[in-house]
């Protein structure tokens, strides 16, 4: 079982929700550290562990 992971979205909240899903875990349960923001042309990244 994974205990962290680095996903990406369009924006903050769905790279949490991707990470989330990829680690079938809750929000409760996790640590999130946002890596970048996105932006414009850039997806958000986080690491959820």
């Amino acid at each position: 079982m994974k205990t962290s992971v680095e996903a990406t979205g369009k924006n903050i909240e769905q790279a949490i929700e991707n990470a989330l899903f990829e680690l079938k875990a809750s929000r409760e349960d996790v640590d999130i550290k946002i890596l970048s923001e996105g932006g414009l042309f850039k997806k958000a990244r986080v690491v959820v562990s």
